[in-house]
């Protein structure tokens, strides 16, 4: 039913639950209220669409307590390790009993207590277990000990020896197995990636619900492993944010970046809005909930005219046009960068590096060599490093949030030429990482052969500050 619907794009409006949705396990705002109790019924495919700072892990770890008064274990999932051990961690700081499936050298330190691995060796069970093991290895030991030379009493005794280790090891195999299982079965919920769900120690269990988070950077192949795990599946995540990185031209030809969540989110009955969100001063929000989200997110009262310091403007675009800072390109790592705009940066940075006492900072840029080079001034400079100071691409940062974000745009150039800053969906992700304070460094005579570039500069110039850089080159 799900393979059609979604092939077909149905509107599932012809499959329900009947799930008793009085009780929400949490404090939740009315629109995270509505889309808990919505998705909880829904029969075969629901989703959460949660724009920046609107709460989503805080409504998913809701949702899964809900559901466990209806179902005993839950499948969650998504298409990375940092994003499983997110929704891993809340949940397990909510008091549900989790465990997290997967390559422990790539699930975080701080989750090692809730891995099925340690819960194995906390187990009073594992002790047993290891002498066996110790017991089989004794064996194999002493039947490897005989000589190539020996009569037929030895080859017997060897033979048996081998045999007892086999049998043994077997034993241990079988005992670690059941145990597995046990941990499992008792488990609340069950944590890995998409692919992870292929992993032999869950690969025969079935579950009702699978819950997908940042379904919006999940290829629908890897999607499709883990929804046939369960019933119903529930995804979550923010279409007009970035898709999966597929280097592939021809499976991009194919649509393969088209994810199941983009594809459906507008035509299922059960696909809910998160609208309140709680990261965003309201004048960064403002541009970004028109162009992205049809102006439907609001701002909650705590955060809407938060600031890093009274009468602090927290909308700044800083224009480097006829400054001559042509964007350069890596010919090692064919990829782009611009040191003038990096001075700007600077200049900005340290006339405001009194007001950023305590707070956070992120400088981001499209091109991995604008990220590498800031990386490497920063570096070398005492009065920015001291700061708590992170720096990465757009691509990186998508999911964090900082006080204060600086995004370098680094394209300069006279034919106009914006490469991959025309997918706007990139440039949705770097506004939205700011909370109080978002400073643009960008050449408007390049960036402005973009409408959506130009509408974000007349957005600047009508409700935050527009600068140009000749105004710090003077200093």
């Amino acid at each position: 039913v799900l393979r059609d619907g979604i092939s077909n794009q149905d509107d599932f409006t012809y499959s329900t639950r009947n799930y008793n949705t009085d009780y929400i396990a949490g404090n939740v705002n009315p629109s995270q209220q509505t889309a808990i109790k919505g998705v909880m019924n829904t029969g075969h495919l629901g989703i959460i669409h949660g724009p920046p700072g609107t709460g989503k892990t805080t409504t998913l770890v809701t949702l899964i307590k809900t559901l466990l008064n209806n179902e005993k274990r839950i499948l969650v999932c998504a298409p990375s390790n940092n994003a499983v051990d997110l929704l891993a961690s809340k949940l397990d700081a909510a008091g549900v009993k989790v465990s997290r499936v997967g390559n422990v050298t790539r699930i975080s330190d701080d989750l090692a207590h809730v891995t099925v691995v340690e819960k194995l060796r906390n187990h009073d069970d594992w002790q047993h277990i290891k002498k066996v093991k110790i017991e089989a290895t004794k064996a194999r030991k002493i039947a490897g000990n005989f000589k190539r030379k020996f009569g037929f009493k030895e080859r017997e005794d060897r033979n048996a020896m081998y045999k007892e280790a086999r049998d043994l090891q077997k034993w241990a195999k079988d005992l670690e197995n059941k145990l597995v299982e046990s941990i499992l079965h008792d488990s609340q919920v069950v944590a890995t990636t998409l692919i992870g769900t292929q992993q032999r120690m869950i690969s025969d269990m079935q579950f009702e619900t699978v819950i997908i988070d940042e379904a919006s950077q999940a290829l629908e192949a890897e999607c499709w492993v883990a929804i046939l795990k369960a019933k119903r599946v529930i995804m979550a995540g923010d279409h007009m944010q970035l898709p999966p990185t597929i280097k592939s031209s021809k499976a991009i030809e194919m649509g393969l970046e088209e994810t199941i969540l983009n594809r459906m989110t507008a035509c299922i009955k059960d696909s809910y809005t998160l609208g309140i969100q709680y990261r965003m001063n309201e004048k960064i929000l403002s541009f970004p909930n028109k162009k992205f989200y049809g102006g439907k997110l609001l701002s909650h009262i705590s955060n809407s005219t938060h600031l890093i310091q009274e009468r602090d403007e927290p909308l700044i675009w800083i224009d480097t046009s006829g400054c001559g800072f042509e964007e350069q390109t890596s010919t090692e790592h064919r990829s782009k960068w611009n040191e003038g705009e990096y001075f700007i940066l600077r200049e900005h940075f340290i006339q405001q590096i009194e007001k950023y006492e305590g707070f956070s900072i992120g400088i981001i840029a499209p091109y991995a060599q604008q990220v590498r080079y800031i990386k490497s001034q920063v570096s070398e400079d005492e009065s920015i490093r001291v700061h708590d100071v992170t720096i990465n691409s757009i691509d990186g940062f998508q999911g964090q949030e900082k006080d204060v974000i600086y995004i370098s745009l680094v394209r300069s150039n006279e034919s106009g030429e914006l490469g991959f800053l025309k997918d706007l969906r990139r440039l949705n992700v770097a506004i939205t990482r700011a909370k109080k304070k978002l400073i643009i460094i960008g050449d408007v005579a390049t960036l402005s052969s973009d409408q959506t570039f130009l509408e974000l500069l007349e957005h600047v110039e009508k409700y935050g500050l527009y600068q140009s850089a000749w105004e710090y080159m003077a200093i």
